[in-house]
């Protein structure tokens, strides 16, 4: 129960940052800004997706959105490398 929690934590926080977000690419222009925009929108599609199949029991949704966080997930490790090569 208490993940549930957590979920709606990280939900919202990621939700702020969608609506932030523009602002920023926009005056980055960066291809970071752009990967960042990019995970936001991989993991709140991720989350909501993989949460709505499994309370609904649809097993074939979890599946599409565990390959979703797949992708989140190589955002994200693309926006730590790019980074690392940047120090």
């Amino acid at each position: 129960m208490y993940s549930i929690y957590l979920d709606f934590i990280t939900l919202t926080w990621a939700t702020i940052i969608l609506i932030a977000m523009p602002t920023v690419v926009w005056r980055e222009r960066s291809i970071e800004a752009w990967l960042a925009l990019l995970a936001v929108a991989l993991y709140l599609t991720a989350q909501t997706g993989w949460t709505t199949a499994y309370f609904s029991g649809h097993i074939f949704g979890a599946i599409i959105s565990n390959y979703i966080w797949f992708f989140f997930n190589a955002t994200v490790l693309l926006l730590f490398t790019l980074n690392l090569r940047k120090r």
